[in-house]
């Protein structure tokens, strides 16, 4: 019989990736590398951590936080993420028809690298809300819902970037275009607004997104992306 790991947490964890592998060897053209990489998870947590530079020989890394196979109900939120290959990762396009039933990624801070700043791949019932997504340059592919979604909510996000989104999600007040000058310094990952962000205020809060980035608890009338407000 499997014993699958329940309840865990991982929070204020640093995951540096400072030298991209020279070699081929590893089977996946040096690529198979990520920060956080789990399956068979129930009611786990991953929060408040930094995830910095998780990225592969040819740009092909995999999640910094990569959860599939089996996994429910896991959380991942008031993470950073600066310049990984891929950010967030629910599910993978091969194996199990299903990897993520009822996850959760909410109020996370992402600049991406080359690849997606969140992926969701075989999924059910996943809630993506309130995460701030910008991708330098802008029209790289910033989100993706793929290979089934069914029950998927993209809600109340700000997004510089492509969205590719499964007909079967349901997007509502998420917030696209060029942000300029909306954020305090993409470079770092700190994605907390400044008084040029026009969305403050122009959404409605969340009952699974209580609070914002920096755990301060959102009013009615809220702000898209991860920072409620400057």
């Amino acid at each position: 019989m499997r014993k699958r790991p329940v309840g865990g947490e991982i929070r204020y964890c640093l995951f540096v990736n400072d030298t991209i592998k020279p070699f081929a060897g590893d089977g996946f053209g040096g690529n198979y590398v990520g920060g956080i990489d789990m399956m068979w998870l129930k009611g786990w947590t991953i929060a408040d951590n930094v995830f910095i530079g998780i990225r592969g020989r040819t740009g092909g890394g995999r999640g910094a936080v990569f959860i599939w196979i089996h996994s429910e109900d896991v959380v991942v939120e008031r993470n950073v993420f600066v310049n990984c290959d891929r950010s967030i990762c629910f599910g993978n396009p091969s194996g199990s028809p299903v990897h993520m039933t009822r996850g959760i990624v909410r109020n996370n801070f992402i600049v991406t690298g080359v690849g997606q700043g969140i992926e969701m791949c075989r999924t059910v019932d996943t809630l993506v809300a309130h995460n701030t997504v910008v991708a330098l340059p802008a029209h790289r592919s910033a989100v993706q819902f793929h290979q089934g979604a069914k029950g998927a909510r993209f809600v109340n996000n700000i997004v510089r970037g492509r969205l590719r989104l499964a007909d079967d999600v349901a997007g509502k007040d998420n917030v696209g275009g060029e942000q300029a000058g909306w954020f305090r310094n993409e470079a770092i990952g700190d994605l907390h607004l400044t008084a040029k962000a026009a969305a403050i205020g122009k959404v409605k809060r969340l009952q699974d997104a209580p609070e914002d980035f920096d755990r301060r608890k959102r009013k009615a009338a809220t702000t898209p992306g991860a920072d409620d407000r400057p």
